[in-house]
């Protein structure tokens, strides 16, 4: 195991009267629960180094039936360990175990599977890495609801209330005189029924602009991660992140590649397409739209897919023909698990592998929509 880096726990004073009364506290505040509440951002550092950024929150175990909250106010280092013969996944833990002796919690970079912390990311190394700019950073998703801009369920209908006391009768009036009665008009024919309802459709925008860089060697989410609630996971409705942009071809080499995929959960590259481009000595624009669809088939198994177009005015594309200006795209349909009783993050992700230094992309913002299932048909 690497040597950890510790902060000081919030709520945490060292002693057992004062401390565990405190974190007794937080511990009935979250039900008992650990997890992370706000996920950890890494970045590559000098060698085997690994920068975990400021403001991510978690809720730790601290072995005595307690909880504690970790976070930090600055930026700190962790160290990996170089790859092996073959790739492996490591562990990013905070662990928070002694907090009567110093109230201090650590971070460390430990082999999958470790017990005795909570895992914050996971860490893909390839195999013979030496330099963490090599690894593949894949951050837990949040196990607490944190802010975003999904609205929740909608509550249950209260109580009916007790009728109010009968108000005083006004005075009679004076009667009309009876009008006369009008005759009795034909029965219309019953017209033909209309059409279904249109289904229900929610609409979430988020106006963020993001980049995909050339020459990164490695997957990254390319919008807003949306979160959208277990509650509202219904089977039979389709759930879908959608976006724009446009980018640049690189001027510096031949045979790269631009993947263009989704994301699920934690997965990144989740249903891709594949570009590779022949260039010609210029740098060429290029638009694209993309779209990451999940169709949600029963609370445990969902289908997925991605979709798009991409325009170029004179790369060769790969995967559809060549001298084009328009390819429109359908990824493999399959089937992916869901977590019974768990939120769902989606969102969409990008990938420019080598020889790519000088392209980009950028897509202005994302939208989220869900179609939602009737009940049953015309």
């Amino acid at each position: 195991m690497s040597t950890p880096a510790t902060g000081l726990l919030r709520w945490g004073q060292a002693g057992r009267y004062d401390a565990w009364s405190d974190r007794s506290v937080i511990t009935a505040l979250a039900g008992g629960r650990t997890g992370v509440v706000k996920p950890v951002a890494l970045t590559a550092g000098a060698g085997l180094d690994i920068v975990v950024d400021l403001g991510w929150l978690a809720v730790a175990d601290c072995g005595d039936g307690t909880v504690a909250v970790c976070t930090s106010s600055t930026s700190v280092i962790v160290h990996g360990a170089p790859g092996g013969s073959s790739q492996r996944t490591d562990e990013l833990q905070v662990t928070a175990l002694t907090p009567d002796d110093d109230a201090l919690w650590s971070l460390a970079v430990v082999p999958q599977g470790t017990g005795g912390g909570l895992r914050l990311a996971s860490i893909v190394v390839p195999a013979n890495a030496t330099q963490s700019s090599a690894f593949t950073f894949q951050p837990r998703a949040p196990d607490f609801a944190y802010g975003g801009s999904t609205p929740g369920p909608q509550g249950p209908v209260g109580p009916k209330g007790d009728p109010g006391p009968q108000g005083d009768p006004g005075p009679q009036g004076i009667q009309g005189v009876p009008g006369a009665t009008g005759s009795t008009g034909p029965a219309g024919s019953t017209g033909p029924q209309g059409p279904a309802g249109p289904t229900g459709q929610l609409l979430y925008v988020d106006n963020s602009q993001t980049t995909c860089q050339g020459n990164v060697n490695a997957w990254a989410t390319i919008t807003k991660a949306w979160l959208i609630p277990v509650a509202q996971l219904v089977p039979g409705d389709l759930w879908f992140v959608e976006a724009a942009g446009q980018g640049t071809w690189s001027t510096g080499g031949t045979n790269m590649g631009l993947s263009l995929g989704g994301r699920f959960n934690a997965l990144t590259g989740h249903r891709y397409v594949d570009f590779g481009a022949q260039f010609l000595g210029s740098a060429l624009a290029y638009g694209v739209t993309l779209r990451h669809c999940c169709q949600l088939i029963s609370s445990t198994l969902a289908a997925t897919w991605t979709e798009g177009r991409i325009s170029v005015s004179a790369p060769t594309i790969v995967s559809g023909g060549s001298n084009t200006n328009g390819i429109g795209f359908v990824t493999a349909v399959g089937t992916q698990a869901l977590t019974a009783g768990q939120d769902l993050t989606l969102g969409l992700a990008g990938y420019w592998r080598a020889n790519s230094s000088g392209a980009g992309l950028t897509l202005y913002g994302s939208r989220l929509y869900r179609h939602t299932a009737q009940a049953s048909g015309p």
